[in-house]
């Protein structure tokens, strides 16, 4: 998901630059080499900025109209466009742009947990709470596509939590929301992604 204003940031926070790719860009490769049947980002605000960047990736763009509703809205478009165009889908993952420590080799584990256990819902865990990224099989999809408002799926996760299967995500919690968190990136240039998988 991708298509919220990036309010208490000021600008895009999509097209912040940590290591020499935007996060949206970083993002989205990172679900291309865990070779996803597909890759979908949800755009809303700033879709004209944000368009001219990814337009060479092998993904597809769906645009959310109602993104100022929050981050909910855009899941339930997300999903209800998956079963569009792959109503054979065995799930989902879910995931935002602005996790800079996201990694390929996350997201194949979450999927993984999933195969090997069946569980339909395989979280993200880190600082002791739980998130996305996160995988939701297709027997949650009705619950997705009725989702509105600013808290996203987290309602789900919590439902669902007890019968979960989970991976811990190292730095998980650092995400891009606001200019202090840019400056603490600044810091971190010179570090590779590879050692927070």
């Amino acid at each position: 998901m991708a298509a919220g204003s990036s309010s208490r940031l000021g600008h895009p926070k999509q097209l912040v630059k940590f290591q020499g790719k935007t996060l949206i860009v970083h993002a989205l490769e990172q679900a291309l080499f865990a070779k996803f049947r597909s890759v979908f980002v949800v755009l809303g605000a700033n879709e004209d900025l944000i368009k001219p960047v990814i337009r060479t990736l092998p993904i597809n763009v769906i645009l959310n109209k109602n993104w100022e509703k929050g981050m909910g809205s855009s899941i339930s478009v997300g999903v209800k466009y998956l079963e569009r165009v792959h109503p054979d889908s065995e799930g989902v993952v879910l995931m935002t742009c602005d996790q800079p420590f996201l990694t390929s080799d996350l997201l194949k584990k979450i999927v993984d947990k999933h195969q090997t256990t069946h569980a339909n819902l395989v979280a993200s865990r880190y600082e002791e709470t739980i998130g996305i990224p996160a995988f939701f099989s297709s027997k949650l999809f009705e619950e997705l596509k009725v989702l509105d408002g600013q808290k996203g799926a987290k309602n789900v996760l919590i439902k669902y939590c007890k019968e979960a299967g989970f991976i811990e995500f190292l730095k998980g919690e650092f995400d891009v929301d606001r200019e202090e968190d840019i400056e603490k990136l600044k810091k971190m240039e010179d570090l590779n992604f590879e050692k927070w998988s």
